[in-house]
């Protein structure tokens, strides 16, 4: 029972360790957009992109590969799909900004939307409960589209 408890200890850790990886380099990416339009550099948006995914995918792929993790199509498939539709978002977010679509306008629809349709998938199709902490996570992602759309 001792051993089953420490394995069980040694992945939630993990899981917490990969959820605050995800929840500040997510917030970043998008700051790093803000941060892009506001000085005027959005026509480097491309190379911005490049780097920032660049970067991501290099870094996880060191972390998987000094744990030895294997890999398989399926999830590799899943990876790339979800990598696409991420970058083609954030490609989406940093044009419309450059074509003159206010910030106010802009993040709210893009990362509310984003975060409003999760939940929705989540509760509706796979039957989750939101409790204490998810009431917070959605929380603190509205804030943040909040105070990312401010002037």
């Amino acid at each position: 029972m001792i051993l089953k408890n420490r394995i069980y200890q040694t992945g939630t850790s993990e899981w917490y360790r990969m959820m605050i990886i995800a929840f500040l380099t997510n917030g970043v990416g998008v700051f790093g957009t803000r941060i892009i339009v506001g000085w005027n550099f959005a026509e480097y948006k491309f190379q911005y992109l490049v780097y920032w995914y660049g970067a991501g995918f290099f870094l996880a792929l060191l972390l998987l590969l000094r744990d030895g993790v294997s890999f398989n199509l399926r999830e590799m498939t899943i990876a790339g799909l979800m990598g696409a539709a991420s970058v083609g978002g954030q490609l989406s977010l940093l044009t419309a900004l450059e074509r003159g679509i206010p910030g106010h306008v802009v993040f709210p629809i893009a990362n509310g939307g984003g975060l409003f349709l999760v939940a929705l998938v989540g509760i509706l199709l796979f039957g989750e409960r939101v409790h204490g902490y998810g009431i917070i996570g959605i929380v603190l992602g509205i804030a943040a589209a909040v105070l990312l759309s401010l002037p």
